[in-house]
C-alpha cells in the first residue's frame, strides 16, 4: 500500500499544492494483495475527494494509516473536510448519487461507487464514519496477504 500511496501522491501533487493541503502517512502501511492499478485508482478517488471537499477557509489535512488484525488488513483515510451527514452514508456508494448540486461541483457521482466496486472485487469492505462539518474517515478492509512458503 505504501507504493500505491507514493504513486498517487505524485499524481495529485499539483492539486495538493493548489489546495495547500497536507497528507500525513502514519507508519508503515500494510500490503494489500490486489491489482496495483485498481488500488491506485481507489486511493486516488478517496484522496482527491478529501482534497476537494474541504472548508473554504481551512486547507485540507488528510491522515492515512493502516494495520492488521483478525486476518485482515485495514487502511483508513481521515480528513478535516466538510463531512457527510449520517443520512447520506449509504447513498454515497451508489452510482450517480451526488450530494453536492451539479452547479457547485463538476463531479459525476461515480467516484465512491467505483471505490466500493474496487474494494469488493478484492474481497474487501469500505466503511464511512462522518458528520457534517467534522470531516470523514473511510476505512478499507481486505483479507491479509498470505506469503507463499
Amino acid at each position: 500500500m505504501t507504493d500505491s500511496v507514493g504513486r498517487v501522491l505524485k499524481t495529485l501533487a499539483q492539486r495538493i499544492d493548489e489546495q495547500q493541503g497536507q497528507i500525513h502517512v502514519e507508519g508503515p502501511l500494510p500490503i494489500i494483495d490486489g491489482n496495483p492499478a485498481q488500488i491506485d485508482r481507489l486511493l486516488q478517488n478517496l484522496l482527491a475527494n478529501s482534497l476537494k471537499y474541504h472548508a473554504p477557509d481551512t486547507p485540507p489535512q488528510i491522515w492515512v494509516s493502516g494495520g492488521e488484525a483478525d486476518g485482515r488488513v485495514t487502511v483508513s483515510l481521515r480528513d478535516n473536510g466538510v463531512g457527510i451527514a449520517p443520512k447520506d452514508h449509504g447513498r454515497v456508494f451508489e452510482i450517480f448519487q451526488r450530494l453536492v448540486p451539479r452547479s457547485n461541483d463538476d463531479g459525476t457521482g461515480i467516484g465512491l461507487a467505483a471505490c466500493r466496486k474496487i474494494v469488493e472485487h478484492h474481497d474487501g469492505t469500505i466503511t464511512l464514519i462522518s458528520e457534517e462539518g467534522k470531516g470523514a474517515t473511510f476505512t478499507l478492509s481486505f483479507p491479509r496477504r498470505v506469503e507463499a512458503a
